[in-house]
């Protein structure tokens, strides 16, 4: 049986339990190993001892990892976030390893601190291949060191079967907006609530659902009672995936403010369910929206532009029906978690030099 360990956050990412019980249910033994404890379906968790906040505890965890994968004996080590778990793999010396970049590691987060600097570049260095989750990070990762031929997107993929279009019957009521990105400066849902404060006057029935949670929440909640929308948005905290489709399938809009992304898997997800995205000009969403056919762009910050960006989507039922339409079969073909599967398999198989099996041949 070949074995893996996942260097990666907690299970209360899903991406990690989602790699995770991808692996344990293709027929792998999985070792996740983390900072934070929390049960894996499947997997066997190590809390790593030390931490990333001082050279102090990236030895000490380095030392761990170090450790752990002598006693475990991986076939490979995937480490995510090259500025944490990285940087931790890559001073351990661990092999063979495939590093994952998720977005801030390599686009925002080198440039604002000579240490995540050198963080990244370790990882990066020590790594026998690179994966991101969005080919325009490809250019990044290569100006901090990576060969271009070592580099690789694999973008973390919907699970098709699961985010699904439903067909909306004869709508009444209110117009649903959603968010569902993380509520973090990064991601602004800030200029969110700013702009559904523009049209919440406006005559439309309008309702904004806010999923997920993060440091920004009190600050957003006061927002939200100044600017007289309580009885309008709904904080809704993290929720599980089946009950964030069935909130994806209520809402007619999908909101992104994101200022930076990597792959924004949200994005996807809204798009699979055939919710009409309405998200900032970056190259994360550009990717996947072109203006005017499957969604709306604006500029980032632009709290007027998002406010009519969303009114030209309400306004213009047919240009959603069409673009639900388009924006499932773009899912189903480039951001399949099925896909994403098999493309990490043939990487993984690349750097395996333990003569066995190709590991793919144990995944589907």
């Amino acid at each position: 049986m070949s074995r893996i360990l996942l260097l990666a956050s907690d299970a209360s990412v899903v991406h990690t339990r989602r790699w995770g019980e991808w692996f344990h249910d293709s027929g792998w033994e999985v070792i996740v190993a983390s900072f934070v404890d929390a049960p894996i379906p499947g997997a066997e968790v190590h809390v790593l001892e030390g931490g990333t906040r001082s050279a102090l505890a990236r030895a000490r965890a380095a030392r761990h990892l170090r450790r752990l994968v002598r006693a475990v004996g991986p076939n490979v080590v995937n480490a995510h976030y090259l500025t944490t778990y990285g940087a931790i793999a890559a001073k351990a010396g661990v092999e063979p390893l495939v590093v994952t970049a998720w977005g801030p590691d390599v686009l925002t987060e080198p440039a604002s601190s000579p240490h995540l600097l050198a963080a990244a570049r370790n990882a990066i260095r020590r790594a026998q291949a690179v994966t991101t989750v969005a080919a325009h990070m490809e250019d990044a990762v290569v100006a901090l060191g990576a060969r271009p031929e070592d580099v690789t997107s694999v973008p973390f993929g919907v699970d098709t079967e699961l985010f699904v279009r439903r067909l909306r019957m004869g709508r009444t009521g209110s117009l649903r907006i959603i968010s569902t990105r993380a509520l973090e400066p990064v991601y602004d849902v800030e200029t969110i609530v700013r702009a559904f404060h523009l049209l919440a006057g406006g005559g439309h029935h309008l309702r904004l659902d806010i999923v997920g949670d993060g440091s920004q929440r009190p600050m957003l909640e006061s927002l939200v009672d100044v600017l007289g929308l309580r009885g309008l948005v709904t904080f809704h905290g993290r929720i599980e995936q089946e009950p964030l489709v069935d909130r994806l399938n209520d809402a007619a809009v999908f909101v992104s403010a994101a200022h930076s992304d990597g792959n924004n898997i949200c994005l996807n997800e809204a798009m699979a369910c055939g919710c009409f995205p309405v998200v900032t000009k970056i190259p994360a969403n550009e990717q996947w929206i072109r203006h005017g056919t499957n969604g709306l762009l604006f500029e980032p910050g632009d709290v007027a532009g998002l406010a009519a960006a969303i009114l030209s989507a309400i306004d213009d039922r047919q240009l959603r029906l069409d673009a639900a339409s388009l924006n499932t079969g773009i899912v189903a073909s480039r951001a399949n978690w099925k896909v994403a599967t098999a493309q990490m398999m043939r990487v993984f198989d690349r750097v395996d030099t333990r003569g066995r099996a190709p590991l793919g041949s144990f995944g589907n």
